[in-house]
């Protein structure tokens, strides 16, 4: 099972922590690049974790979709 992040802010980025340690089976993780910061931060910590160039990628490479973004 492949995840999927759109948004990669304090919240997603504390979920995307808690899957990873976890012992959800999941293949890879796609995050989106909207802060950068944060998001080569959990690339670096995770390495199941990509982060993909578009939010389209995201959705084509993943069965589960997180939608991690304010209204």
């Amino acid at each position: 099972m492949n995840l999927g992040f759109i948004g990669t802010g304090k919240i997603a980025s504390s979920v995307i922590s808690g899957i990873a340690k976890s012992n959800i089976k999941y293949k890879k993780i796609f995050i989106s690049s909207r802060n950068k910061k944060i998001a080569l931060s959990l690339r670096k910590k995770f390495k199941k974790v990509i982060i993909s160039k578009t939010n389209q990628e995201i959705i084509d490479n993943s069965d589960w979709i997180f939608l991690s973004i304010t209204p």
